[in-house]
């Protein structure tokens, strides 16, 4: 998702007569700025994946813990954890309210199989930024990760170089 925005912003920019050096610039802006955010509604799966080790994804199951992760430079962390599923939208704009840098920032949803979750993401934000944002499926290499129903949200945050 969040490469292919990039890639999408790119192709309008071209459209619009940027040079190549322009495009260039405006993707390794984008890369060194993007965030991903996402929820997992089960553990199970990145058990599988090994991202997890068997007894934390079984104790993390049973308490019902859900974490919120960032995604950045290949490298994941665990920004925050709620328990049960029935939060995770909330937890998830919460975060993206704590995150973005100003209502301006380019930001993208994006949802597994649970559509209904992702769109009532969207539409938080939306109400929240007073503009409308892209809805994306996620790709098929996090949700092996973190299961069909994952959503998500993709900001373009502040610099790290």
């Amino acid at each position: 998702v969040a490469i292919g925005h990039g890639v999408i912003l790119a192709a309008e920019k071209i459209e619009e007569g940027a040079s190549a050096k322009e495009i260039a610039e405006f993707l390794e802006d984008w890369y060194n700025t993007v965030d991903i955010y996402l929820a997992c509604y089960t553990l199970q799966y990145a058990k599988k994946s090994g991202r997890i080790g068997a007894a934390t994804a079984f104790v993390g199951e049973l308490l019902g813990m859900r974490p919120i992760i960032r995604m950045v430079d290949g490298k994941t962390e665990t920004v925050d954890k709620l328990r049960g599923n029935l939060g995770i939208v909330d937890k998830l704009f919460q975060q993206y309210k704590k995150t973005r840098p100003s209502k301006d920032a380019e930001v993208m949803v994006a949802h597994g199989r649970n559509i209904e979750e992702a769109q009532r993401l969207q539409k938080l934000i939306q109400k929240d930024i007073g503009r409308e944002i892209p809805l994306y499926p996620l790709g098929s290499a996090i949700m092996i990760n973190a299961g069909p129903d994952a959503c998500a949200f993709v900001v373009k945050g502040e610099n790290r170089n």
